[in-house]
């Protein structure tokens, strides 16, 4: 079997699928939104960080379709999409989270300056939606660590589906 590959999609795929699509498509309407929002602002760094992400929730949308349509290399991408939506997390001024479709955030967080208790929080959170958070600044003393639930969870599946036959109706996926 060649990368090129067609096969029948089980449910579980599908699913997944789905939700890069209406994921990824959602992004970019949002993502240009924000790129009109921030142009009109003469804001640099947020105008520049939703540029790069409409690239990157097309390319979601893409891989979603692909995978809709049976195409076996695009569930190694789905790997990686899903993997870069795991971890959130904010230090300081520096912040990252990516998520496209579904997410349900657990997360801790605090203060890095002494504060009277309680100077920490556990939050928990879901979205339906897309976004990608990259903060730069210097204004923040807080830090947050955490995981997207929904992503962990489609990442595992994800990756288990690449060595086994149940993906694809039967077919395995070839090494590369």
């Amino acid at each position: 079997m060649h990368n090129n590959d067609k096969l029948q999609p089980t449910i579980g795929v599908r699913i997944v699928a789905v939700l890069m699509m209406v994921g990824g498509i959602v992004g970019v309407i949002g993502a240009i939104r924000l790129v009109l929002y921030w142009a009109a602002r003469d804001e640099s760094l947020p105008f520049v960080v939703h540029c790069c992400s409409i690239p990157l929730f097309a390319w979601t949308a893409f891989v979603g379709w692909n995978l809709w349509r049976g195409q076996t290399r695009f569930l190694r991408w789905a790997a990686i999409l899903f993997g870069l939506q795991v971890i959130v997390f904010g230090v300081g001024g520096f912040a990252y989270e990516f998520s496209t479709g579904l997410s349900a955030r657990i997360a801790v967080g605090g203060f890095m300056v002494p504060m009277p208790p309680p100077s920490h929080n556990l939050s928990i959170g879901a979205n339906f939606g897309s976004s990608l958070n990259l903060n730069l600044t210097r204004d923040d003393s807080r830090w947050m660590v955490g995981i997207n639930v929904v992503a962990l969870i489609i990442w595992l599946y994800v990756l288990r589906s690449l060595n086994k036959p149940h993906a694809f109706g039967g077919g395995s996926l070839p090494a590369e």
